[in-house]
């Protein structure tokens, strides 16, 4: 029935049917949790970011800049994060956090998680609970309802992710909506955050202070969470030749466990197979050392080209044109070049997926220089 109805639905209204049916399994979910006696707050924050790797890259450094700010320090920081980047948080940010929690994005509709979750945030008495996602989305809104605190701030926000009506519900769970005038996700977390501490943020780029002795290699990442955003194996095949040739480089392919057929099909296009290492077994921060150790990234538009700029590489990075100026270009970021269709839109980006393949190799080869 599902498959009938997205077929023979127009894309708005089959998507829209789609978040509301999962409406009802949030809020029973989130009903899976004890009514609690209602405590007196304590100065103890919430911080809920609950969306993917890059995400965090372009949010984490401001987890330091609140637990240092004067407004409130000294607090408890807590933080609600995605677990497929708990990995990246152990290992940079863990001395900022005194208590962190992370939920697996599939359970997000289980009474059996969601309940006692609720119930162990709901005795800890925050004082402040901060979500900074511009893009919100029902489920979260709706555990963030649910949660015991006088003071709940987040982005006036988008309907991306929600309908109109659905938000104008989800709204009112907040004591404040803060609204920003920057597009770019990074410039607006900023400003999120400036607005919290009541103090200036310097901060033009995220960062990743990680020092790594410089190799003769390139990292190329052929993978993306979603196949509209890869570029074909055959192309990052000849872009690695091209490195290898060039620079008399090695080449690292990375990706997720996942993603080993495409790689080993990247490697097998190759013509100098020998040059070329699959490193796709290791965590994030493995990734983040073979990154910060490298002579530069070549990448479709997905958390390795975010981790590049953190780390100050040079990138170049093959988009599809979703996103444009809210998660790339880099706006004060020179060493972050992308590769966009011929066909996008750029006064409308985000209209309709465009095929990244339009972006040819060779045209790709011709900018490519490190």
């Amino acid at each position: 029935m599902k498959k009938f109805l997205e077929k023979i639905l127009p894309k708005k209204i089959y998507s829209s049917l789609v978040r509301f049916s999962k409406i009802p399994l949030s809020m029973k979910a989130a009903s899976g949790a004890r009514h609690s006696k209602k405590l007196k707050s304590k100065k103890k924050i919430l911080i809920i970011k609950s969306d993917a790797i890059g995400d965090y890259v372009m949010f984490r450094n401001f987890i330091k800049e609140i637990k240092q700010s004067k407004k409130y320090r000294g607090y408890e920081i807590h933080l609600l994060g995605n677990i497929i980047w708990k990995n990246l948080f152990e290992n940079l940010d863990k001395n900022y956090v005194d208590k962190p929690h992370f939920i697996n994005r599939k359970e997000l509709y289980s009474r059996k998680t969601i309940g006692p979750l609720l119930e162990s945030l709901n005795r800890e008495a925050f004082e402040l609970v901060l979500h900074p996602v511009s893009h919100r989305e029902f489920a979260i809104d709706y555990i963030i309802k649910k949660i015991s605190s006088p003071n709940k701030i987040s982005y006036s926000g988008t309907s991306m992710n929600q309908g109109a009506l659905e938000k104008s519900f989800t709204d009112k769970y907040y004591t404040k909506l803060i609204k920003t005038k920057s597009k770019f996700e990074f410039d607006r977390n900023r400003e999120f955050f400036e607005a919290v501490i009541g103090e200036k943020i310097n901060l033009p780029n995220p960062r990743i202070d990680l020092k790594s002795k410089q190799g003769n290699y390139f990292v190329v990442n052929p993978g993306a969470s979603v196949k509209f955003r890869q570029w074909k194996p055959e192309n990052f095949a000849k872009v690695a030749d091209h490195l290898i040739k060039k620079y008399k480089s090695k080449i690292y392919i990375v990706g997720s466990k996942a993603e080993l057929a495409l790689d080993e099909k990247v490697k097998f296009l190759t013509k100098n197979k020998n040059k070329v290492e699959i490193k796709n077994n290791g965590s994030l921060f493995d990734l983040l050392k073979l990154i910060a150790g490298s002579r530069g990234v070549v990448s479709n538009e997905t958390c390795t080209s975010h981790m590049a700029v953190a780390l100050g590489k040079k990138v170049y990075c093959v988009a599809s044109g979703i996103g444009w100026g809210s998660t790339y270009p880099y706006p004060h970021y020179k060493n972050a070049i992308y590769f966009y269709p011929v066909s996008l839109d750029k006064t409308n980006p985000n209209k309709k997926i465009l095929d990244v393949n339009e972006t040819s190799a060779a045209a790709a080869l011709k900018e490519i220089k490190f």
